[in-house]
């Protein structure tokens, strides 16, 4: 399993359209600059912080490895500040 969070300001009305930006955050439990998180076949807790991110749009990507048959769980909770 991949994980990427993506930022964006363009407001094109189609939101596969708009010029997204990969995001480099902080990882909570290891204190690492990161823009992808790969987690194993096992269970992994991670919080990424991102400091001052001026984006109006944000997505995060979770790519699957389709070689690993496994059932997971992905669930994201985000705090923002208005710009």
């Amino acid at each position: 399993l991949k994980v990427q969070v993506f930022g964006t300001n363009d407001e094109d009305a189609t939101p596969a359209n708009r010029d997204w930006q990969i995001l480099r955050g902080t990882r909570e439990d290891t204190g690492v600059e990161v823009d992808t998180i790969v987690c194993p076949t096992t269970t992994v807790i991670f919080g990424l912080r991102f400091t001052n991110c001026r984006y109006r749009y944000i997505r995060v990507l979770c790519t699957p490895d389709v070689a690993i048959t496994k059932t997971n769980t992905f669930i994201v909770k985000m705090l923002t500040a208005a710009l």
